[in-house]
């Protein structure tokens, strides 16, 4: 069990290195080819603290698949992109996670469960976070 942990915590940091690539190779394209006026990007990271439990894996793939699917984010992805007005994209993004919530509350985890959504490179060329769930033992 400890090294099936150890897999799912290297694969997600792969995936949250593979967001921030994916960002930084979009803000380096030639502006003039594109026009990227009006995108907004996001990168999700989850996370687990604590020890490991037998429903670990399934609660893990509980709230990312809830999540994922209220934010449109396909299977294997971990960023995804909006187009409009920043205010109005945070906003759905809002809106999005609030409804994955609803479905996951009443829910006693057995560790606590980190969801995060980032903006990335915002107009000040920092990432921004838009938001963040925390589901743990306390949950109800």
């Amino acid at each position: 069990m400890k090294k099936r942990l150890v897999e799912i915590h290297r694969a997600m940091v792969v995936m949250m290195v593979m967001a921030i690539a994916s960002a930084l190779l979009v803000s380096c394209g030639d502006d003039d080819e594109i026009n990227y006026d009006n995108l907004n990007y996001y990168a999700v990271s989850f996370g687990v603290e604590g020890g490991s439990s037998p429903d670990l894996v399934d609660e893990m793939n509980l709230i990312k698949n809830t999540f994922y699917k209220e934010l449109g984010i396909k299977e294997g992805e971990s960023s995804f992109m909006l187009k409009g007005a920043v205010d109005k994209c945070d906003s759905r993004v809002l809106s999005c996670c609030r409804a994955a919530e609803v479905q996951l509350v009443g829910r006693l985890w057995s560790q606590r469960y980190v969801f995060v959504v980032n903006r990335l490179v915002t107009e000040n060329g920092v990432n921004k976070e838009v938001l963040v769930f925390t589901f743990d033992t306390a949950t109800k």
